[in-house]
């Protein structure tokens, strides 16, 4: 196997929580070219704040033929991409894209997002209870139809996000939908907070352990850029498939799996998180991406798509 690579840099255009827009986010599209003679291509975007291993770790390991979760769903992206682009079409061929929510700051422009047809908006919180409180209010108070997703990363105990949960007005309780992550997972409190608060939670980063207690969390949200595929999914839990926050070629492997797993499982596969394009400032991949309201469309090509914009890249040899 002969591997090369392409470093890239993608800038948030304002604040996401926790996730500042001064420092760039860093990755490597990956040139995979299989023991066959098939060439599929992959993005390898680590977040070293989520345990990942760092960039220069995950291309070092790659060289020596070792693997981190994240390089081995990159691989497995990249053998699909290989053999669509062989066969000449596109992985999305027949297949429709779930609807998504769209990841906000709190200085977006909201009621400019909602006339574009959006309605359902994921905000990082916990950090500025006061202020992330007051701002939902005033756009529950002006724009009609909202629909709030809050995560809050596991960044609090159960005793503050109780507080949290007490500050916010009935009307902006009304307009959430689910709350994601509100502190770290406990199955027994998460399932009695459920019922004592009328709120859906849902799980990110211990996925797994709430689809073995339904009842803990009514949602469950799966990142193909460093999970499995579930294998089966017969319970009642809802599922939520997001981009990991990378390039834009990832952001269509996610849209591959939604689309994918919303075909298997068209009952439990919920309002996804795929349009984090409109998160990063423009560069040539993000500006070829398009989307209408909640609808990201699938890319044009051959596999995973942007044929035009892969053969531009200048390519350094990995392996």
């Amino acid at each position: 196997m002969k591997i090369a690579y392409h470093l890239y840099q993608l800038h948030f255009k304002r604040r996401y929580g926790d996730f500042s827009s001064k420092v760039p986010r860093k990755g490597a599209l990956l040139q995979i070219t299989f023991h066959d003679g098939l060439i599929g291509y992959c993005d390898c975007h680590p977040w070293v704040e989520l345990g990942d291993e760092s960039l220069e770790n995950q291309l070092h390991l790659l060289s020596q033929n070792a693997r981190t979760p994240l390089l081995e769903r990159s691989l497995h992206f990249a053998n699909l991409d290989a053999n669509a682009r062989k066969e000449r079409h596109s992985l999305f061929k027949g297949m429709t894209i779930p609807l998504c929510h769209q990841l906000i700051s709190l200085s977006d422009n909201l009621p400019e997002l909602s006339s574009q047809g959006l309605t359902h908006f994921k905000l990082k919180v916990g950090s500025f209870p006061d202020v992330e409180i007051s701002t939902m209010q005033l756009w529950v108070q002006n724009i009609s139809g909202l629909h709030f997703r809050l995560d809050f990363n596991e960044k609090l105990s159960r005793k503050i996000f109780h507080e949290y949960w007490e500050k916010i007005p009935y009307e902006v309780r009304e307009c959430i939908d689910l709350v994601e992550d509100p502190y770290p997972y406990d199955s027994d409190a998460w399932t009695q907070d459920q019922l004592a608060l009328q709120v859906s939670f849902a799980a990110d980063r211990k996925c797994l352990l709430a689809l073995q207690s339904p009842d803990s969390a009514h949602y469950c949200v799966y990142k193909p850029a460093v999970e499995s595929s579930p294998k089966s999914f017969e319970h009642t839990t809802k599922l939520i498939i997001t981009s990991y926050l990378d390039h834009p070629f990832g952001q269509m492997c996610a849209a591959y799996e939604a689309a994918r797993l919303s075909n298997l499982y068209p009952q439990q596969v919920s309002l996804c998180g795929l349009l984090t394009h409109k998160c990063f400032q423009e560069d040539p991949f993000i500006s070829s991406i398009h989307s209408r309201g909640g609808q990201l469309m699938p890319q044009e090509g051959t596999g995973f798509g942007f044929n035009t914009l892969l053969k531009d890249i200048p390519w350094k040899k990995l392996v």
